[in-house]
């Protein structure tokens, strides 16, 4: 996690996971209510929001705006 990431846990299941293996949060980046896998990245500004996952080795850009219950694969960017 880098400096000003901003993270919300919901009770409902969904799991940003701060503590998985590897993975990688970039600054400002915002987390609510999203599954972020292993050895995921997610770049500087990124907004991930409910339901969306980040699948193992996923990668979602800087700036990466995308809309509710969106999968990165794993491998994919």
């Amino acid at each position: 996690m880098e400096r000003n990431p901003l993270m919300r846990f919901d009770s409902i299941g969904a799991n940003p996971n701060p503590n998985a293996w590897l993975n990688t949060s970039g600054h400002r980046a915002v987390l609510h209510g999203c599954t972020v896998e292993d050895e995921a990245f997610v770049g500087m500004g990124a907004t991930l929001s409910d339901g969306m996952v980040v699948e193992k080795q996923g990668m979602l850009a800087a700036g990466a705006p995308l809309r509710q219950n969106t999968r990165v694969p794993s491998g994919e960017f």
